[in-house]
């Protein structure tokens, strides 16, 4: 009850000798201002839109972009792999064509054995 009683003291003003104020009721500037502001606030809020709708385009260029970076690096190991397999296989094919081409020289050669008289000597035929 005596917390009811203090605070019903503290909204009686009857009492207490209240200075007058000047209040300043300019209403016609303070609605320019509060104006001005939302246009402001308004504007600031269009600029962070905007600067987010091209914040997520550039990431959606750039995830496009990391995405065909690694689809082209993919295909350059595999263009790698490729000529590698070729070089391995050309070089079989040289090395088969060469032991070919020795053994067609081989009767080739006999036959010049054969013909050279030192040879025909020593009874070497082939």
């Amino acid at each position: 009850m005596a917390a009811a009683a203090g605070s019903d003291r503290s909204r009686d003003l009857r009492g207490v000798d209240l200075a007058p104020m000047d209040l300043d009721l300019q209403l016609g500037s303070a609605a320019d201002a509060l104006l001005a502001a939302s246009g402001q606030a308004f504007s600031s809020t269009e600029d962070a839109r905007k600067g987010w709708t091209k914040k997520e385009q550039n990431a959606m260029k750039k995830r496009r972009l990391e995405a065909e970076l690694r689809s082209l690096e993919m295909q350059q190991r595999q263009h790698q792999t490729r000529a590698n397999a070729f070089l391995k296989e050309e070089a079989r094919e040289k090395l088969v064509t060469d032991d070919l081409l020795q053994l067609q020289d081989i009767p080739a050669a006999f036959e010049d054995y054969n013909r050279d008289p030192t040879f025909a000597q020593v009874g070497i035929r082939a």
